[in-house]
């Protein structure tokens, strides 16, 4: 690079180092941290000769980086101060649940620029972690943000895809629900309710899944069915269902997310699947979206099969 000619060794190492170190931050280097590695005068060079351009008040992107929403993300934590904390969409986005192009930080301090959205929320030390080199709310307090920050479907489709990653599990959200619930916190019913759509540890009369199925249901007078119906083979147990209909052999599952147990538990309701298959039972699989989202279609499947006369061979 031009700005090192004539640069003796020692300090062509700390412009190496700090160029090496920015690399790893998508090109990205506060003022504190390059003066770390070199001198005042060298980095005013760097600066001066455009091997470093400013992006925000003390804080400067290597030549030939490109701007992108990370590098731009990391030039607001850096300038933020020591305490940011990367938080609501920025952070859905670094743990992948999302892809929103805000840039979100928290900090105890009033963040005056036009173009972060900035919050002073109380971040408990559990809230937070470490990714990516930066300080991030984690994935069950990011969860919490986003259910007040975004509409319904989106936060759905990002508490799926922590799920789906295997990012957080269902007893976590539980505990972080009850630790962080408190009367006016917005968001946090809805929370709850699509944690516990999820949820196959709770009885199906506790459930919102099935409270809202049933009034699907009776809106459109089709019968009730049964709950948690135990489907036996002489003594042994095959299954307990969701909803049925035994008189029907037709069953209704809500169980078909792998994210339930993963790869092991998908291959074992496989084989759940197909015995009761060969039992002579139908299964119907309903996702929460199909009942919350689609009921319309949902009962119109239901009322189709229980309208089918079943066929036994």
């Amino acid at each position: 690079m031009a700005h090192m000619l004539g640069v003796p060794v020692a300090k062509k190492n700390g412009i190496r180092t700090l160029l090496d170190e920015a690399s790893a931050r998508h090109g990205v280097v506060s003022r504190a941290q390059a003066q770390e590695l070199v001198s005042r005068r060298v980095l005013d060079r760097l600066i001066e000769e455009g091997a470093l351009r400013r992006l925000r008040h003390g804080v400067y992107a290597t030549a030939g980086s490109r701007d992108t929403w990370e590098q731009r993300l990391w030039a607001a934590y850096l300038w933020a101060g020591a305490e940011a904390v990367v938080a609501g969409r920025s952070a859905a986005r670094i743990w992948k649940l999302g892809s929103s192009e805000v840039l979100e930080i928290n900090a105890p301090k009033r963040l005056a620029a036009s173009d972060i959205q900035a919050h002073q929320w109380i971040l408990r030390g559990i809230d937070v972690t470490h990714r990516h080199g930066m300080k991030v709310t984690t994935v069950e307090r990011c969860l919490v943000d986003l259910a007040h920050l975004e509409g319904p479907n989106r936060f759905e489709e990002a508490l799926d895809r922590a799920l789906y990653l295997q990012r957080t599990a269902i007893p976590r959200l539980h505990r972080t629900i009850d630790q962080l619930a408190k009367p006016g916190r917005r968001g946090i019913s809805m929370f709850r309710e699509m944690v516990e759509l999820r949820d196959r540890s709770l009885a199906p009369h506790q459930s919102v899944l099935e409270t809202r199925l049933a009034r699907l249901l009776r809106r459109d007078r089709l019968p009730q069915p049964i709950t948690q119906y135990i489907v036996r083979e002489g003594t042994n147990h095959i299954a307990t269902l969701d909803f049925a209909y035994p008189a029907l052999s037709l069953a209704i599952e809500t169980d078909g997310y792998e994210w339930h147990g993963g790869h092991a538990r998908w291959k074992r309701d496989l084989i759940r699947r197909n015995t009761l298959t060969n039992l002579g039972w139908r299964v119907i699989h309903l996702t929460w979206w199909d009942v919350t989202r689609n009921g319309d279609e949902a009962v119109r499947v239901i009322r189709e099969a229980i309208q089918r006369p079943l066929f036994r061979i």
